[in-house]
């Protein structure tokens, strides 16, 4: 049963009900949210709508969140109130995993959420065809998927699997509708140019960033050749997609290895080069100059590091993984063949201190620059750092969508609950600010 929730001020802990429910709420002397829970005398209104007055006792009681709705479940005498929360994605099967290989992320998700006293419901635009009365979707519950109806989630969680699928005009216009009638964060997938320009612009963060040239020309390119192998990318891409490393030899001729090719293509020149991959323009392009990066038994490494907003708006840093690649390949991304460690296993105690201070201070300080250009829109970032053989210390990239990969390695899965927690308590500071 869903309930619009009100709370008044009240010394006593009450929670005042719809007439019409009198019968199911008889019994009921305990109200719980999450892990919290206080006894209550229940009492009924004759007011001829949905709404469960809760007194300000009770809220402080149970910390319930500021969210206008929820469901009430009632076993004997005990209710307890869950909340909608609202993930926004796709690729849902209609055979196997529900949501394929992302759904052992997603039920740990959910449980993490029940814990806290939320309901993760899962839907994409197919699922919104009933609004403005409900949406259609599924939740995890009991160690099973169910398909349920429910009012529209006051706070979403964009979740939307990858660029080609966000720039749907279906999914685009849901996006536009789910903003319109909710508070949705993650906004959608990062444009590359467009963040490390923010990062080049800001006198706290522009040092993290190696020489960065956009829509580069021949000549530009062919000037940073003469100086080093460069990394040649896509503004828009994910996951290693589109990355070449291209390496000038003595006679002028390029060996290009890309993210997906066991070995380097041969050009007689940076012509050739660019009539191949770029003929009409690198529009959409950016290069950098190849960085030297730490290695461990030969093989080059960088880290992976995820930043949640808390239940204050704050940024934390929340997970920090190792990815460890090969020489034989431009980029350390799992996809491409790299491998997912932590700290410990590579670096000695003192060692392992030391960069993850490094890694944090370097990681918050990015993350609060960026966010001031999205206006509270954000919930969460992965970032891609770097340390070279000399120490120095790099941002390669900023994820928007990070995926949930580091949590294979079973240290890392050790902490989904304590990550997965942070949406919901960002969702919460949303909510309550709205109630501001």
């Amino acid at each position: 049963m869903y309930f619009s929730i009100r709370y008044y001020a009240g010394s006593h802990a009450r929670m005042i009900v719809p007439k019409a429910y009198e019968k199911e709420f008889q019994s009921v002397d305990s109200l719980s949210f999450g892990k919290k829970s206080c006894m209550v005398r229940c009492l009924t209104h004759r007011e001829n709508d949905n709404r469960i007055l809760i007194s300000s006792a009770a809220k402080e009681q149970l910390q319930l969140p500021d969210h206008r709705m929820a469901m009430c479940h009632i076993t004997a005498d005990k209710a307890r109130l869950t909340v909608p929360f609202g993930v926004f994605t796709a690729g849902f099967q209609i055979e196997g995993q529900l949501l394929g290989p992302r759904t052992k992320y997603f039920e740990g998700f959910s449980t993490t959420g029940q814990e806290l006293g939320y309901q993760a419901v899962f839907f994409g635009c197919q699922h919104l065809s009933t609004l403005p009365a409900y949406i259609s979707g599924y939740v995890y519950d009991r160690q099973v998927w169910r398909k349920i109806e429910s009012p529209l989630p006051e706070i979403i969680y964009n979740r939307i699997t990858n660029r080609k699928t966000e720039n749907h005009p279906k999914v685009s216009q849901a996006l536009r509708t789910l903003r319109e009638k909710s508070r949705v964060f993650n906004p959608g997938f990062f444009n590359k140019a467009t963040i490390l320009k923010y990062v080049m612009e800001s006198n706290e963060t522009d040092h993290l960033l190696p020489q960065t040239i956009f829509n580069p020309s021949k000549q530009m390119l062919s000037d940073m050749l003469q100086k080093n192998a460069v990394y040649i990318k896509p503004a828009h891409g994910s996951r290693g997609e589109g990355l070449m490393r291209v390496k000038q030899n003595e006679d002028g001729s390029l060996d290009v290895l890309e993210a997906d090719a066991s070995h380097p293509h041969h050009f007689e020149n940076i012509h050739s080069y660019f009539q191949a991959y770029f003929p009409e323009g690198s529009s959409g392009y950016l290069v950098q100059p190849r960085i030297y990066l730490l290695k461990i038994d030969g093989k080059p490494l960088d880290f992976r590091v995820h930043s949640n907003k808390d239940e204050t708006g704050t940024w934390k840093v929340t997970l920090i993984g190792v990815r460890v690649g090969n020489e034989n390949q431009p980029t350390t991304h799992h996809i491409h063949g790299g491998t997912i460690k932590v700290l410990e296993e590579i670096f000695s105690e003192v060692r392992t201190r030391q960069i993850k201070q490094r890694l944090t201070d370097t990681a918050l300080m990015v993350s609060k620059e960026i966010d001031q250009h999205f206006d509270n829109q954000l919930g969460e970032l992965g970032l891609d750092i770097a340390i070279d053989e000399d120490e120095g210390i790099w941002l390669f990239e900023v994820n928007s969508k990070p995926g949930f990969f580091l949590f294979d390695h079973p240290a890392l899965a050790e902490q989904m609950n304590e990550y997965f927690s942070y949406s919901y308590r960002y969702g919460q500071y949303l909510m309550d600010r709205e109630a501001d």
